[in-house]
């Protein structure tokens, strides 16, 4: 019984599964479609996904290089700033050290500042003291300069030197002292002091006899010291030497100075010592028969022929009107053509007195000796001619000051 019913129940379950397969059958093809589109969806969305994973991971493997390359880079970086850590190390402590070095040279800066404060003022100290040295040596030199002017001008004045005028020897020591010391213009102020003297000083009227008139002894007496005055000019303006009697004729007559005219007067008192008592009295009294004698009158012939030939010498004169007898005034013009004597004499006297077996017979005396003759002959050449200054040796314009050409630079010397 039971197993008719087993039988039974099973034949039951398979005719109700029959029934429900056969119903199914139909709709099987639609089925498997589908599902083949959807399992070919699938698959193409799987290749896809595949496709993107496979980019993925080829990407992350890129990544990956790029990471491991990046880590070697900063390896080496992290090398490279470790280095340059140890380096800013060693900077710091070599800045440290020049920091230390510097605070050690401003401590000596401000040292050597102090010391410079102290130096400077210690100098300056020594300036003031070099200032007052120097003012009290100045002091002491103008003291010295005007004690020596005084004392040679005392010197030419005492009674025993102007005694015997002519010629005027107990005055040339004094008065080449006085030319030494005197600068051009002192020199050019005492013509000027001297002449005037000689000019306006005149006894009292009260010494005057019954006619009105001095007494002669009394006006011989005047004269004499009034000559004797002017003798000393004459001295004083021959011994001056020639660069002083230039810078007096630039700087009073050329440049228009106070005492232009008086600096004229010099040059016709320099003329008559020069001419009357140094060549006429002196050099040209006896023979010029060696060269000492014969460079000494070349010098003083050669002075006043640059006064000669001066654009002015025409207006070189000296007067005075002071003496109590009229006779006894002065009144004297340059003439320049006294100089044609003068460059003969000394021509001549190259030509016979001159003998070179007595003086030495050499190719040097020989050769000077010819020199000499040219020199000469070339001032009696422009003599003859009577050739003026003003054609011959005219100033000239320097930048706005007056310079004389050196008549001896160019005559004597060329």
């Amino acid at each position: 019984m039971k197993l008719m019913i087993r039988i039974a129940f099973v034949a039951a379950i398979s005719t109700s599964f029959l029934v429900l397969a056969g119903c199914g059958m139909f709709k099987m093809p639609e089925k498997l479609d589908e599902s083949n589109r959807n399992v070919s969806e699938t698959n193409n969305k799987m290749t896809t996904t595949n496709d993107g994973i496979i980019y993925t991971n080829e990407q992350i493997k890129r990544t990956n290089e790029e990471i491991i390359a990046m880590k070697i880079e900063l390896e080496a970086m992290r090398g490279v700033m470790e280095t340059m850590h140890g380096s800013l190390l060693e900077m710091l402590g070599v800045l440290g050290k020049m920091q230390d070095l510097l605070h050690q040279m401003q401590l000596t800066l401000d040292a050597m500042r102090q010391s410079t404060t102290d130096m400077t003022t210690k100098m300056d100290e020594t300036n003031h003291k070099i200032d007052e040295t120097n003012q009290k040596m100045a002091s002491l030199k103008a003291a010295i300069h005007k004690q020596t002017l005084a004392a040679a001008l005392t010197e030419l004045l005492k009674p025993e030197n102007t005694k015997y005028l002519f010629p005027p020897t107990s005055l040339m020591a004094a008065g080449q002292v006085f030319v030494d010391e005197a600068t051009p213009r002192e020199i050019t102020e005492l013509i000027y002091v001297y002449l005037k003297e000689i000019d306006e000083v005149l006894p009292d009227d009260s010494l005057k006899g019954a006619d009105g008139k001095y007494p002669p002894t009394l006006i011989a007496e005047v004269d004499h010291a009034k000559l004797a005055k002017f003798t000393i000019l004459e001295v004083i303006a021959g011994l001056m030497p020639q660069d002083k009697v230039e810078e007096a004729v630039k700087t009073q007559i050329l440049q228009g100075g106070r005492y232009d005219l008086t600096a004229k007067s010099l040059l016709m008192l320099r003329t008559l010592f020069l001419k009357s008592f140094l060549i006429e009295e002196d050099l040209f009294s006896g023979k010029i028969d060696n060269f000492g004698k014969m460079d000494e009158a070349l010098e003083r012939v050669s002075n006043l022929d640059w006064i000669a030939r001066l654009p002015f010498a025409g207006e070189i004169t000296v007067k005075t009107r002071g003496m109590l007898n009229p006779e006894n005034n002065v009144n004297e013009k340059l003439d320049p053509l006294m100089m044609l004597a003068m460059w003969d004499h000394l021509a001549m006297s190259l030509d016979s007195e001159i003998d070179l077996k007595k003086v030495g017979d050499t190719p040097e005396t020989r050769a000077k000796l010819d020199r000499l003759k040219k020199r000469v002959k070339k001032h009696q050449e422009f003599w003859k001619s009577n050739g003026e200054s003003s054609k011959e040796l005219p100033p000239r314009l320097l930048g706005g000051e007056l310079i004389l050409d050196r008549y001896l630079d160019r005559f004597y010397f060329s």
